[in-house]
């Protein structure tokens, strides 16, 4: 026969076995939901045990109603983190029913017979757990094998509470509080209690798997990410590298190609080998890190440098990794045959085709910028219309091809003559138009223009046959002694060169 203090140890000894699981399965496994959840109710149910067996020493009623209590929502507890571990969701109204059924039918039968009160109360605790065991031997049965051990567990918990019920109903003569237990009613009292416990291993060991499972799965992927980062850095498309003090820890291939180097050759060398000139180097500095500390991406398009010393156009973005270590990254793309492409654009777009000497579109924009300068800096400039004397003639003689070169060199000297702050353009035909900036003086305007006459008024060789020589007339209009736009300019500029031709071609005349 069993002794009430073997009963007592025994059942203490489970309680704070399972305690100190469920303790260091929590700490281990903050993320479950469901573990919490089924803690609280392990709780309830060791306080509602606590308290049933404290009528030994205290009031009845109270042990009873409020023991079998604990213990009832203890077990509503533990069906609410099944059903959310296994279905994520709460527990159907079916058993929130069952628990208060059964705590209304504990207050109603506390003055009844002791084997009939303990036959009713063992029967309403099986029919709370067997939904739990319907789920965890159903759906939860191929979902955690641990899901097993707790529907199993939770299936002789209901043996022994129905064997309870029978023998207090059969043989309520022979049933004795457990104060005085016999062997049979202590073994399925203990078994009762013994066995909740032994499904709450069961569940804290199916968060277990399922948190490992997780963390395989998270491993998994973060392989599989960093084979994708890996594939990526690797690119052949991008170079990429990563540096500290501007001095690199880490470039991919790809960008050892771009500017012409052998694997692992700019490892832990200064960045300053990739630009131009310690100029073009400090300048990226002053604008590139400042947006970096502040968290910004930085973005350019700057001309660099390979290392046989040819210059490469790279869209360059950079971005910091971290304040604390100073590291940041940054990725290039070879733009060159972009940027030459554009180039050839702009000079179709902007420049003569013949002479490639701007365009009308390049002057006016160039005489509209001019203006807004000698505005601002209260300083001068000067509009020149010039055409040929004497074009007509060699074309007609010579032919196009022979007018086409003679253009080509009158364009050359004309470039050739002037200053490198001025521009030379070509409206079309023989006509072209000199934008002389600054110009301090009316003497330094006809020096520069002096010289251009004299440079075309040089003999030209055009191929087969004896040299020609043609001249020029220039009309000139300083700005801002005459006011106006870049139209109303060109236009006076035009009318003055009438006049040169008038008064007998190859001079300058002053529109006034």
């Amino acid at each position: 026969m069993l002794s009430t203090s073997t009963l007592f140890v025994a059942l203490f000894a489970a309680f704070a076995l399972f305690g100190l699981t469920l303790a260091v399965a929590r700490r281990s496994l903050p993320e479950s939901p469901a573990l919490g959840i089924w803690a609280r109710g392990t709780w309830l149910t060791i306080a509602g045990f606590v308290l049933i067996v404290s009528r030994a020493v205290g009031p009845a009623w109270l042990a009873i109603i409020g023991g079998n209590a604990l213990v009832m929502a203890g077990l509503w507890f533990n069906a609410q983190a099944l059903h959310r571990f296994i279905q994520d969701r709460p527990t159907p109204k079916l058993q929130s029913g069952l628990f208060v059924l059964g705590a209304v039918t504990v207050v109603s039968f506390v003055g009844q017979p002791l084997p009939l009160r303990t036959a009713v109360v063992s029967l309403l605790i099986a029919a709370q757990i067997a939904p739990m065991v319907i789920l965890a031997l159903g759906k939860g049965w191929h979902a955690e094998p641990s899901l097993r051990t707790v529907g199993i567990t939770l299936a002789l918990t209901m043996v022994a509470l129905v064997v309870r019920a029978v023998h207090a109903t059969v043989s309520p003569e022979q049933y004795v509080d457990f104060f005085q237990v016999s062997l049979g009613n202590g073994i399925t009292y203990l078994a009762s209690y013994l066995f909740p416990l032994g499904a709450g291993i069961g569940f804290v060991l199916a968060n277990l798997e399922r948190a490992t499972r997780s963390m395989a799965m998270l491993s998994s992927q973060l392989q599989q990410l960093t084979r994708e980062q890996q594939a990526m850095l690797d690119t052949e498309l991008i170079g990429i590298t990563r540096l500290r003090d501007r001095r690199s820890l880490w470039t991919n291939r790809a960008l050892e190609a771009m500017f012409g180097y052998e694997p692992g050759e700019l490892a832990g060398a200064p960045s300053r080998l990739l630009y131009l000139d310690q100029e073009a180097y400090e300048a990226l500095g002053r604008d590139a890190y400042p947006a970096l500390q502040s968290g910004q991406t930085y973005r350019a398009q700057v001309q660099m440098r390979r290392k046989n010393g040819d210059p490469i156009w790279v869209d360059l973005s950079g971005v910091l990794l971290g304040s604390d270590s100073g590291e940041s990254l940054w990725m290039m793309q070879d733009i060159t045959e972009q940027k030459l492409r554009q180039q050839r654009v702009e000079q179709i777009a902007f420049h003569d085709a013949l002479t490639g000497l701007p365009n009308r579109v390049l002057l006016s924009d160039r005489i509209g910028q001019t203006l807004l300068l000698c505005d601002r800096l209260k300083s001068r400039c000067a509009v020149c219309f010039l055409d040929l004397d004497g074009f007509k003639a060699v074309n007609d003689a010579r032919g196009h091809d022979a007018g086409d070169r003679l253009l080509t060199e009158i364009g050359r000297r004309i470039q050739s003559s002037v200053r490198a702050s001025d521009t030379a353009a070509r409206l079309g035909g023989d006509e072209f138009v000199l934008l002389l900036s600054p110009v301090d003086r009316q003497e330094d305007c006809e020096e520069i223009l002096h010289r251009v006459l004299a440079s075309i008024a040089e003999p030209i060789i055009l191929g087969d046959g004896p040299a020609t020589a043609v001249t020029a007339s220039i009309g000139v209009v300083i700005h801002p002694d005459v006011p106006g736009g870049a139209d109303e300019l060109l236009s006076y500029a035009d009318r003055a060169m009438y006049t040169a031709k008038r008064a007998g071609r190859n001079q300058v005349c002053y529109w006034r």
